[in-house]
């Protein structure tokens, strides 16, 4: 279990006011040198703040703590016992050890009389007035239900923390790489290496960023676990200057997890593919690495995140479906060259339509897409042409907002 950094609740004015003043803003980024050193600095700085910014905690009253702090006769005894105990253990003297146990059960019996006077002065200063009563109840109730043994994917059983948190730790290695069966052809794979590979061109050093400017960034958390490294470092090489592509490889290259369950922690496991959790560039790389994803003229795709939706209005059911069924090939064909593994089963086809007919299927890799179930006609028989359209708009605003980030295709890799 890794130490806390902090002594207690943290004032974050303080911390901001300390980070403000202590961060160097005038250093070199020209190497992967001087950005891993720059990360240790900047690392070992916001450290230091998060120390000085947090203070121990301090009851005002004995409702508002668990803790028991021992009185100073009690300690005393304690350190004896421990000196004694140190005595025994190297010259092994029996009076050392009569010792040591009789201070052992001293000690004993004055924590659990401490224990007990303490509860008692707890439970009769509790009223209603205040709500201690009622928090004290709620985490007397509150019984944590343990886990179940898990079982492996060789029908090993873990039944520890430590076990179940590497089983975890084994289970999203799998999941933080790229597909493995996904091929790109061979000329894309050498055109993405030797341009990756190539000298980066001369560039002005990056501008610097206060930390005051990083509050008003857009916090985005999405996850996308399925990233191809290689490929996100070709799109963002063809545009970013030298020193941010640096930034940016340096953000993502040797990144490692673990898994916390219970008191336990696993190993560490590399992370292969993705981009990193919880982080403002999230949203901003995937769409960097999704940018020339294919668009024709006759359909309008919306993304969110990492979910695609394509529209084809137009008056013949026909036309429409052929626009969509041929973006929907363009898609096919491009998503293996960046390892994008596009799940039809999860996809939806929504038809928007005036008429009582059976919608003409859309494919995608060979499967039909599931029509959705709520596709109605958006008109009734006994309605006027006026009341039809104000329905019909109505109806289309809600299905929209509720299909956006759902249609064809989702490139969530879930």
């Amino acid at each position: 279990m890794y130490p806390s950094l902090s002594q207690g609740p943290i004032k974050w004015n303080e911390f901001a006011e300390i980070m403000q003043n202590t961060t160097n803003l005038k250093i070199s980024l020209k190497s992967k040198t001087d950005i891993e050193n720059a990360a240790q600095v900047l690392r070992t700085s916001i450290q230091s703040a998060i120390y000085k910014s947090s203070h121990p905690y301090t009851p005002r009253s004995m409702n508002q703590t668990n803790n028991q702090t021992l009185p100073i006769h009690i300690r005393t005894l304690i350190s004896d016992k421990r000196r004694v105990r140190s005595r025994w253990q190297k010259y092994r003297y029996p009076s050392d050890k009569q010792i040591f146990n009789h201070l052992t059960n001293i000690i004993k019996k004055l924590i659990s009389k401490h224990k007990s006077e303490f509860f008692e002065k707890k439970y009769q200063s509790l009223n209603t007035n205040d709500g201690s009563i009622w928090k004290t109840t709620k985490n007397l109730l509150n019984i944590k239900q343990q886990m179940p043994p898990i079982t492996g994917p060789n029908r090993s059983i873990a039944i520890s923390d430590g076990e179940k948190a590497n089983l975890f730790g084994e289970y999203f290695s799998n999941i933080f790489k790229p597909h493995t069966d996904i091929h790109p052809s061979t000329e894309h794979l050498e055109r993405i290496n030797s341009f990756i590979d190539s000298p980066l061109p001369m560039s002005l050093p990056a501008k610097h960023t206060s930390p005051s400017e990083i509050k008003f960034l857009i916090n985005v958390a999405q996850a996308f676990d399925r990233v191809w490294h290689k490929g996100l470092l070709f799109n963002l090489k063809m545009f970013l200057p030298a020193p941010y592509f640096l930034i940016i490889c340096s953000y993502l290259e040797n990144r490692t997890y673990t898994v916390r369950y219970g008191n336990s922690v696993s190993s560490f496991y590399p992370i292969k593919a993705g981009v990193p959790q919880d982080s403002d560039l999230s949203s901003n790389l995937f769409n960097v690495y999704t940018a020339d994803i294919p668009k024709t003229p006759n359909t309008v795709m919306a993304t969110y995140a990492d979910d695609t939706a394509i529209l084809s209005p137009g008056n013949d059911p026909v036309k429409t479906v052929h626009f969509l069924q041929t973006h929907l090939d363009l898609i096919d064909k491009w998503s293996p060259n960046w390892k994008i593994k596009i799940n039809p089963d999860n996809s939806i086809y929504v038809p928007f339509t005036l008429k009582m007919s059976i919608p003409l299927p859309l494919y995608f890799q060979g499967i039909q897409i599931p029509i959705s179930s709520e596709s109605t006609p958006l008109t009734s028989p006994n309605s006027e042409i006026k009341i039809t359209l104000s329905h019909k708009t109505n109806h289309l605003q809600i299905l929209i907002t509720a299909y956006l980030g759902l249609c064809y295709p989702n490139l969530g890799m879930r």
